[in-house]
């Protein structure tokens, strides 16, 4: 049972106000739509329980952008809990690697909008 006190409110993301950054973020969401439709192509010798996780790690970094670009926020849990109950509903099997995927997609995405990607270690970075 939860008491009232461990009750926590869910983390929000809100779009930045600087518009350069926002551009940045533009451009990362091209980026990370031709990376899904290229990643089978280009990664054919990858296990594919890895390309499996990347691809979920990158569909969850898409998908909390797109809706952060489009409506300017995204209420984590609620934002979450619709997008896994999507994938289970296309793939009973996948929540695992998409419930991971979100966590680290999430504090990516965050990351990028408060302070441009500092704390983001690999990947290509905003540009």
């Amino acid at each position: 049972m939860v008491k009232e006190t461990e009750v926590q409110e869910s983390p929000v993301l809100t779009l930045p106000e600087d518009a350069e950054r926002v551009e940045m973020l533009r451009r990362k969401l091209g980026e990370y739509e031709e990376r899904i439709e290229t990643y089978h192509d280009e990664n054919q010798s990858q296990h594919p329980a890895f390309r499996a996780l990347q691809l979920a790690t990158t569909t969850c970094k898409m998908t909390i952008l797109k809706q952060l670009l489009d409506e300017g926020r995204v209420v984590a849990w609620d934002a979450s809990k619709a997008f896994i109950d999507e994938r289970l509903e296309e793939n009973k099997s996948s929540g695992a690697h998409f419930a991971e995927a979100w966590m680290t997609a999430f504090e990516v995405i965050n990351d990028y909008c408060e302070t441009g990607g500092a704390n983001v270690g690999g990947g290509t970075g905003l540009r």
